[in-house]
């Protein structure tokens, strides 16, 4: 039985579809998914003239991604990937509350955290990620509603549109990765069960 920092705990481990112990490769496909994103929406925000102050998203999951490959180096997978799940929740979040409030396309990216939750630490977690999400989006309504919060302008509808396409392709390819990665697994499963 593996550390307590590469298994799920009791209650999550029969509820996970990843051994993240043994699939290295996975995270690292993830993180360099969330690092080539990071930079390419960067730079197309970049290449638009965007304020600096708007890349807080990217910058932070940029440097989350790398903090997660660090933790995998030293083994610590389990929290590797909530490195970089709550990473990228909290860029995501922060952003919202920065630039345009609930019209931020980075909250694209809450239902994929939460399917990634579930099939990598376990719907537990997944629950705990649904309610933070559920919880921030709540916050940000009620702060813009009361004047409290008062969220910067957000992107042109072109950049806007852009950037949203560029989240669901980013999302779609990391969800690739697991499921992949799942399938091949009962690949090998399948093939246990029917050799001789």
């Amino acid at each position: 039985m593996g550390s307590p920092t590469t298994v799920a705990s009791a209650s999550d481990r029969g509820q996970v579809l990843v051994d993240l112990g043994s699939h290295p490769r996975l995270f690292h496909g993830i993180a360099a998914v969330c690092m080539v994103g990071a930079l390419a929406i960067g730079l197309m925000q970049w290449n638009y003239g965007v304020p600096v102050n708007r890349f807080f998203a990217v910058v932070f999951i940029f440097l989350t991604a790398v903090a997660g490959e660090l933790l995998l180096y030293n083994k610590r997978h389990r929290a590797a990937y909530i490195t970089l799940i709550w990473g990228v929740w909290g860029a995501a979040t922060v952003q919202a509350t920065l630039r345009a409030g609930l019209a931020n396309p980075s909250l694209y990216l809450y239902p994929v955290i939460v399917l990634m939750s579930g099939w990598l630490i376990g719907v537990r977690h997944a629950f705990f990620v649904l309610l933070a999400s559920s919880l921030s989006l709540l916050l940000i309504a009620i702060g813009v509603e009361s004047a409290m919060l008062v969220p910067g302008s957000g992107l042109s509808p072109v950049l806007q549109a852009v950037t949203m396409a560029a989240i669901l392709l980013l999302c779609f390819v990391a969800l690739r990765l697991v499921l992949k990665n799942h399938w091949s697994d009962l690949n090998e499963i399948q093939g246990l069960l029917t050799s001789p």
